[in-house]
């Protein structure tokens, strides 16, 4: 998560008791009584290989999600912008997401794998949550730099999991999602 930055306190003006916080990932948080506050520093353009400005469900076409699901007709549903993707079409469910964090390694993140050229983690198993089977593939994408004074090393990632609540196993599920792992790597950006 990193460390919180440290905590600015501002001369006091007419009874005034307001706190900013530096956040890990480079926010400000004003803190003041009986309000809550928050400042974006301003960004700087997205670098053009950036995941930043790309939609997650141009990652995948129609004949890959149909080989997995068994259907042509399952339409990509959004969720969170266009960072986020799902298939559905029972029993099976693919999700397509890009997050960004810090660097994977091996261990409680996957065992460490490729999807074409690029750095993978693949995680069989459970989901967290409703219990589901399912299979998630990590890429990483690229490798960039925060203002965090113990480790400003971040990366993006581009994430697809195909998952299910029947018993097909998780070998054959993360069969389907690392032929899907490799379809997207070829569709990022170069790095």
């Amino acid at each position: 998560m990193g460390r919180l930055g440290p905590i600015q306190r501002p001369a006091q003006e007419d009874g005034e008791c307001s706190r900013y916080i530096w956040m890990p990932d480079g926010h400000e948080v004003g803190v003041s009584p009986g309000t809550w506050t928050s400042e974006r520093p301003r960004r700087a353009p997205a670098p053009g290989n950036s995941l930043r400005g790309l939609n997650a469900c141009d990652l995948l076409g129609p004949s890959e999600t149909a080989a997995v699901l068994g259907s042509e007709g399952a339409k990509p549903e959004p969720d969170f912008g266009q960072w986020t993707y799902y298939w559905e079409h029972s029993p099976l469910r693919i999700t397509v997401e890009f997050f960004r964090g810090r660097p994977h390694t091996d261990g409680p993140n996957g065992k460490q794998s490729k999807a074409g050229s690029r750095n993978a983690f693949v995680q069989p198993g459970k989901k967290e949550g409703d219990g589901d089977t399912g299979c998630e593939i990590t890429i990483v994408h690229r490798a960039y730099r925060v203002p965090d004074p113990v480790n400003g090393e971040r990366v993006e990632l581009a994430d697809v999991t195909v998952e299910t609540k029947e018993n097909i196993g998780s070998k054959r599920l993360c069969d389907l999602a690392i032929g899907l792992a490799y379809s997207m790597a070829g569709r990022l950006p170069p790095r």
